[in-house]
């Protein structure tokens, strides 16, 4: 009587299992499951979701944009005539079911977007599907087609690829108690925890002595390599204090004269492209490189991002989450879009 009771409670699971497999929706074709090596941290969430600052939200290059929103979605647009591949790698980033921190990089000619999650899951999200690429990421930045990522470690992982006529940075594996990174094309900089910065690369310019450098907050890079010089037009570093001021190492565009630049205080976020230096204060106001002319009469920046090449192509947020774009950028069904919920 027993095996018989025990055998009708073994069936009866089984029916109820097979009922609920029966129930579930079908996968879509959208968005691929993972693969079995996929590791199982994928499916969780953090009790305490990363938070990055507002500039690593934005991608902006060329007619890429990428924007990642207050509640955790993602607003994708790689420019006229990809319509149809930005709409699968949207329709791939939402499948995956994250909430997004921040944005790596986008390219509509490598087909991909990479996106970090707030339980600090880096995904290549291509039109076919969604890859995790590296774990526990808290920071990252990006220089042509090489990555730095900080680990929750303190570790710098260096993803990508180097041209052979770059500086080697590999010492950056060596690097402890790190929190965020800077890169360019003659050196890496490392923020660690204490407020120090550490540097690997290039020096030939003075662009990597930092090692006197305390209370520092943010990083910048702005160096690079024109057609006619390869040992470059700039090779130049900065970095924000906790206190707003800003400390320099190396040489500016041609050694042009920025020390009226360098005087400003009550700094928020320094932002760079290829020659021009921007900085915005605590007040929203915005001061540039002499000379430049950017950006005129702006009174409410929270943060302010450039593509590498083209000083008129930028995106800044307002206070109240507004994105507004530069005047060479595209425009294309890209009014109003907001950083908001």
């Amino acid at each position: 009587m027993k095996k018989r009771l025990a055998f009708a409670l073994v069936c009866t699971m089984a029916l109820s299992l097979a009922a609920c497999g029966d129930s579930a929706p079908p996968a879509s074709s959208a968005a691929p499951a993972p693969p079995a090596s996929q590791p199982a941290s994928v499916a969780a969430e953090p009790a305490d979701p990363l938070s990055l600052p507002l500039y690593d939200r934005f991608y902006l290059d060329e007619d890429e944009l990428v924007l990642v929103r207050d509640d955790g979605s993602v607003f994708i647009d790689l420019g006229a005539g990809n319509e149809e591949r930005t709409a699968a790698i949207q329709t791939q980033a939402d499948a995956t079911g994250k909430k997004w921190a921040g944005v790596l990089k986008a390219s509509w000619f490598e087909r991909s977007v990479w996106l970090l999650s707030t339980d600090r899951l880096l995904y290549e999200i291509s039109d076919e599907k969604a890859t995790v690429r590296s774990e526990d990421v808290v920071s990252f930045c990006h220089y042509s087609k090489c990555q730095l990522l900080v680990h929750g470690d303190g570790t710098v992982e260096l993803m990508g690829e180097r041209s052979q006529a770059m500086p080697d940075i590999s010492g950056v594996s060596e690097w402890t108690d790190i929190v965020r990174v800077a890169l360019g094309y003659t050196v890496a900089l490392g923020l660690k925890e204490d407020g120090t910065v550490v540097a690997v690369g290039d020096s030939s310019k003075g662009q990597a002595e930092v090692s006197g450098w305390t209370d520092i907050v943010q990083l910048a890079v702005v160096d690079s390599v024109s057609s006619t010089n390869i040992d470059g037009t700039e090779a130049f570093v900065l970095g924000l204090k906790e206190d707003g001021t800003l400390v320099a190492a190396g040489q500016y565009y041609f050694d042009c004269d920025i020390s009226s630049l360098l005087a400003i205080t009550d700094v928020k976020q320094i932002a760079c492209e290829r020659n021009n230096i921007v900085l915005v204060k605590n007040d929203g106001t915005v001061t540039s490189d002499p000379g430049k002319g950017l950006l005129e009469d702006v009174s409410d920046m929270a943060a302010i991002g450039f593509d590498w090449d083209m000083q008129m192509n930028y995106i800044y947020v307002t206070e109240d989450g507004s994105v507004v774009l530069g005047p060479d950028a595209p425009a294309d069904n890209r009014t109003g879009l907001s950083l908001r919920s």
